[in-house]
């Protein structure tokens, strides 16, 4: 089953005729909904393999030649989606785009394709005011206008220039209209045909012959602020007016012969993804239906069963959630504000893409900038658009599946530290964290996208490794916090508290000490590794290994500002002027050293409002999450009522929680909003599972059976006296 899903996977993201449905990389929204496809019937049929599954007449008789069979069929289906790939014509006409209305400099760049001309090839000359794919002014470089400047962004300018060709089908009498918002021509063969200079929205119309076969053409467009863009060239053909697009624009002339052998071709194509449409929907059914038999079959198996399909049914509803509404912005350009982190990192996950993963910003090596912000993310955001392409409807659906996937992990680490009925109310709880605090957080390009996955990935490796020794969970669990590190930087502090609780739950549990030793240290020294790649990157690009984000100083001095008594220049004479570089962070050590009760006293206001409640920064407007004190009201009852929340695995969540809270405290978790102290409750909302869930089947039970002591449902009060009562009597 896993080289049938690799092999599917492998088919979407090969490229295919760029007429057909599946073209590949970068995905569109019918090839993602794909590839989530496959992933969830892997994750949620995996854990049953065909042999574990009684044979089933015409459905899983002889499943390994049944495998073999769907390795063949998919193997043919990608080598003919390359081959009509490699046959098809050069479709797309190549588009110039200049961040100016005049046309000149070098033309921008795209990140979805790569030609070695044009920033692109455009399927259609037909763009509203958020349709131009212009996304290269989203820049912080060059565009970061915010405050008093902001409404430049609004109105930068622009300009582009196609040149191609345009195959007519037939010998004829041919109508175009050139409709605009500002200047555009249109010109055929050398010729201008049309032309549009309007302070408003105007059109303009020609009638011409044309023989059949390939003319060149060439449009140009700048858009005019304050006026929004606004561009649309069609023609009448086969009887109607359309707009002008494929399969009749080209970047390179085509004969009739050639026009002729790619209508066969480009029907080869839907074909081919007819076919494996076809064959993943009859996969699909054909798993589900077997696993529903074996449920029926097997009722003592029937919880396992369903488990899995049951969370994967809670993605598939996560991802229509996240996509469906969104479709309609599909292609469309969203200008993101100057001065915020979001247009930070598009600008870096660009340059990622478009020079290389230095991030150097166009700087000679040596002379770049050290990293202001947690490295990681920009990284993460340029996978995601080279997978899902350059607009914000990619990036943002798969950061909301990654959000739900981040409930399926805290689901299975309640699971293994507290029981299935834990696991259910941790998503349950997660279900309501989601709405209330996480969405809005994920809709945007914030690390917490990506750190809402790591974190819990990293610890459910962690406690699986204890679980079972695996050398694989271990070097998962290396990899998981090395990457939550470098996405959170205050996460080191976390690696030494993770190291000494795996040494001693392993000495504890019979390790040698060799044998501890070897799993300790090869889950720092993978996790340092790649935390080691941020220092090296700094020495080659900016000349200095710096090892965190130099953004630390400023989030550290934002509410922390030193008091009257506080004298700032005796900082340059202290012992530590030669080692401490960052100016914020100076001024906040000398808080510390000449004001040491001011600077206590800061800390006050930032703990109520890592709790949830306070005012961090305007006193005069105080915010309480209601929700975010019901969690930590359950995480302090658990931990005092229960011995098993106070376990020495369930130590690992509680080390994050406790270094995450004091990292809050001593830097500002006030950055858009609460976004910041969000991930530590993750973690708590296991204990509120557990404890909801107790709760829940403790009442069950008076109520079936008034005045019994339930020792398995309740949060420790009685199980364990009632445990050592029960070996006692034998």
């Amino acid at each position: 089953m896993r080289l049938v899903a690799a092999a599917a996977l492998v088919y979407l993201l090969v490229p295919g005729h760029p007429l057909a449905w599946l073209t590949g990389v970068p995905l569109g929204p019918l090839s993602l909904s794909c590839v989530v496809l496959v992933t969830l019937l892997v994750f949620a049929f995996w854990p049953t393999p065909p042999r574990a599954i009684p044979p089933l007449p015409g459905l899983w008789e002889g499943a390994r030649g049944r495998g073999l069979l769907a390795l063949a069929l998919l193997a043919t289906l990608i080598a003919a989606k390359l081959t009509l790939s490699w046959l098809a014509p050069a479709y797309g006409l190549p588009g110039w785009y200049y961040a100016n209305g005049r046309f000149q400099g070098p033309p921008e760049r795209s990140t979805a394709f790569r030609g070695p001309l044009a920033t692109r090839r455009d399927q259609a000359i037909r763009f509203g005011a958020d349709e131009f794919p212009v996304y290269f002014l989203n820049d912080s470089q060059r565009f970061n206008f915010f405050g008093p400047e902001a409404e430049r962004r609004r109105n930068l300018p622009f300009s582009i220039r196609w040149q191609g060709f345009l195959y007519v089908p037939s010998d004829d009498d041919y109508s175009f209209w050139l409709t605009a918002s500002g200047p555009a021509t249109l010109a055929l063969d050398g010729e201008q045909i049309a032309a549009v200079d309007a302070e408003g929205r105007d059109s303009a119309g020609a009638t011409l012959p044309l023989r059949a076969g390939s003319h060149a053409v060439e449009i140009a467009y700048a858009r005019r602020p304050p006026r929004s863009g606004d561009l649309k060239l069609e023609w009448e053909v086969d009887g109607r007016r359309q707009a002008l697009g494929l399969p009749y624009l080209l970047a390179e002339p085509i004969d009739r012969e050639g026009w002729q052998r790619d209508r066969v071709v480009g029907l080869a194509g839907l074909v081919v993804d007819g076919v494996f449409l076809a064959s993943l929907g009859s996969a699909g059914i054909a798993l589900v239906v077997a696993r529903l038999w074996l449920a029926l079959r097997r009722p003592d198996r029937r919880w396992p069963l369903v488990e899995r399909s049951s969370l994967a049914a809670f993605l598939l509803l996560v991802f229509a959630h996240a996509s469906l509404p969104q479709l309609g912005r599909v292609d469309k350009m969203v200008l993101l504000g100057g001065g915020q982190d979001w247009l930070t990192h598009e600008t870096l996950a660009r340059d990622i893409l478009l020079n290389g993963p230095l991030m150097t910003l166009g700087k000679p090596l040596g002379e770049g900038r050290a990293f202001y912000a947690q490295p990681f993310y920009p990284y993460a955001l340029a996978a995601m658009h080279w997978l899902v392409g350059e607009d914000q409807f990619g990036p943002t659906v798969l950061q909301l599946l990654g959000l739900g996937l981040a409930g399926v992990l805290l689901y299975f680490i309640a699971k293994r530290l507290f029981g299935t009925p834990a696991a259910v109310g941790t998503l349950l709880v997660f279900i309501g964290l989601r709405a209330w605090q996480l969405d809005w957080v994920a809709r945007r390009l914030l690390s917490e996208g990506v750190y809402f996955v790591v974190l819990p990935a990293a610890l459910l490796c962690l406690l699986r490794y204890l679980d079972g020794w695996r050398r694989a969970d271990l070097l998962l669990a290396a990899l998981f916090l090395g990457l939550s590190v470098v996405t959170r930087g205050p996460t080191l502090l976390y690696l030494p508290l993770v190291a000494v609780l795996v040494w001693m739950i392993m000495r504890r549990e019979g390790a040698t000490k060799r044998r501890a030793l070897a799993a300790v240290g090869a889950l720092l020294a993978v996790s340092l590794a790649i935390v080691g790649l941020v220092p090296l990157r700094n020495l080659v690009v900016a000349g200095q290994p710096a090892l965190v984000a130099s953004s630390g100083g400023v989030n550290l001095e934002k509410l922390h500002r030193p008091t009257p008594k506080v004298h700032l220049a005796e900082a340059s004479g202290r012992w530590y002027a030669p080692f401490v570089r960052d100016v914020p962070t100076r001024e906040v050590l000398e808080f510390m050293l000449q004001d040491p009760l001011g600077y206590a006293a800061s800390y006050v206001p930032l703990a109520f409002y890592t709790l949830g409640y306070g005012a961090a920064i305007d006193e005069s407007n105080v915010v309480v999450w209601p929700d975010l004190v019901l969690l930590n009201l359950l995480y302090v009852g658990t931990l005092v009522c229960s011995r098993r929340a106070r376990s020495a695995r369930a130590s690992l969540l509680h080390a994050f929680i406790a270094v995450h809270f004091l990292t809050m405290v001593v830097f500002a978790p006030y950055d858009y909003d609460n976004r910041l102290v969000l991930p530590m409750y993750l973690p708590m909302a296991v204990f509120a599972g557990f404890a909801l869930s107790s709760l829940a089947i403790r009442l069950a039970a008076l109520r079936r059976r008034p005045g019994a002591v339930i020792g398995a449902a309740s949060l420790g009060l009685a199980a364990e006296p009632a445990k050592r009562a029960r070996e006692a009597h034998g």
